[in-house]
């Protein structure tokens, strides 16, 4: 491979935007400095890295004083960050839910968390609706601009395609959810069948089986394969989502939501944090160890935590530097 080649490959990790500015210098340098052979394997690994920096800072990652990339990614970041604590709680929150089907637990710890978390999931339903729709209401006053762009079709589509291979495969192989058939009791109620049954569905793929391939082998290969393509259906979901977001904030004023919608989020993730936790350290596995406590469970409870603190910074830079920046 030519020095040229090596130098443009190394470049590509750069972002457009700074290899239309920088590239053909840059790649001229670093050509000179293998020819002469000064350029090192620590060299090439420094320019990946800062390629990646650069990267991160050009969709809003990384440094606050990029508000033109804050600006149009900071909403999509907080998307997914949100999305990840959700799928994670909902792992945790859907293992209670089929204890709960069959029998009242022992602990106070169990009993409690079950009613701390199911309250927060309802609320986490409500904050995604309102958002979706104030969201849908800002994009439709601004279509005769946005209709025109091609991106704004294909996010849209990628978003739609994504969510309903989602939604249907879990409605779907909800019907092998173990909490069917459940003993009825006085408060099992507080969670409908259907709505347990989904939640197990669509987090399936988050199970310490991955860790036991002789237990997974007994599997149905449907069942593997849904644990398998739901990840990458709500992926295209989400990567649809952030497409449209981005456009829509290219192109409109959509400054950052208020300060009291964060805090109203990040109170109700705390809640769920605390009732998750609440069950990992107070609660019991009986009656039947049927509210079992597993190493799946406190790996669930670190990702929530992250995603979290994720959610937290990128909201903190996003309102501290957030600068409307319209495109016309």
């Amino acid at each position: 491979m030519s020095d040229e080649r090596r130098a443009r490959r190394l470049t590509r990790s750069y972002p457009r935007a700074w290899r239309e500015r920088y590239g053909e210098e840059f790649e001229c340098l670093l050509a000179d400095q293998m020819r002469d052979g000064t350029f090192t394997t620590v060299q090439t690994l420094n320019v990946l890295a800062n390629g990646c920096r650069a990267r991160a800072t050009a969709v809003g990652l990384r440094s606050a004083n990029n508000a033109r990339a804050l600006h149009n990614w900071s909403p999509v970041w907080l998307a997914i960050s949100s999305t990840v604590f959700l799928a994670f709680g909902s792992a945790v929150w859907s293992q209670l839910t089929i204890g709960w089907q069959w029998a009242q637990p022992t602990a106070l710890g169990t009993r409690g968390a079950m009613w701390v978390m199911s309250l927060s999931i309802a609320f986490f339903l409500v904050i995604t609706l309102w958002a979706g729709a104030t969201f849908v209401i800002h994009a439709w006053r601004h279509r005769v601009t946005l209709l025109a762009r091609r991106t704004l079709a294909v996010g849209a589509s990628l978003f739609i395609v994504g969510l309903l291979a989602f939604v249907l495969g879990a409605i779907h192989f909800s019907q092998h959810w173990p909490g069917t058939h459940g003993h009825p009791w006085s408060g099992r109620g507080i969670v409908p069948g259907g709505v347990g049954a989904f939640a197990w569905s669509a987090t399936s793929s988050i199970t310490a089986y991955w860790m036991h391939p002789t237990a997974l082998s007994h599997f149905p290969a449907t069942e593997l394969m849904w644990m398998i393509l739901s990840p990458v259906a709500l992926a295209t979901a989400l990567v649809g989502l952030g497409t449209v977001v981005v456009s829509v904030r290219q192109h409109t004023a959509f400054s950052a939501p208020s300060v009291w919608w964060m805090r109203v989020e990040s109170a109700n993730m705390l809640v769920f944090l605390f009732g998750a936790l609440w069950w990992l350290m107070d609660g019991d596995a009986s009656p039947r160890n049927l509210f079992h406590r597993g190493m799946i469970d406190v790996v669930d409870v670190v990702m929530m935590t992250v995603s979290f603190a994720w959610s937290v910074d990128t909201f903190q830079r996003w309102r501290t530097s957030d600068t409307p920046v319209v495109t016309l």
